[in-house]
């Protein structure tokens, strides 16, 4: 193997790791994103619990949801607890 190949092979091996590393990162992204979405939901909803105007405007919100999307929450109420 002569020096261009192996320099290539190098190059291609770091490139492969960068690749590596950056779906690494997204992933963790995402779920931090999911975390962040989650334990914010969860306060919302304990607010929307006791406080009849958060809780007037999160059921607005879900029955302004399209279909696919409201369709999540049949049968569930904000004093439904899971």
């Amino acid at each position: 193997m002569n020096e261009l190949e192996k320099a290539q092979r190098q190059f291609e091996q770091a490139k492969a790791r960068v690749q590596k590393l950056k779906a690494k990162a997204r992933s963790e992204d995402r779920k931090r994103d999911t975390r962040r979405k989650v334990i914010l939901g969860g306060v919302l909803l304990a607010e929307a619990r006791k406080t009849p105007g958060i809780r007037q405007r999160v059921e607005q919100w879900i029955s302004s949801l399209p279909e696919k999307d409201r369709s999540a929450f049949e049968g569930w109420s904000l004093e439904s607890e899971v």
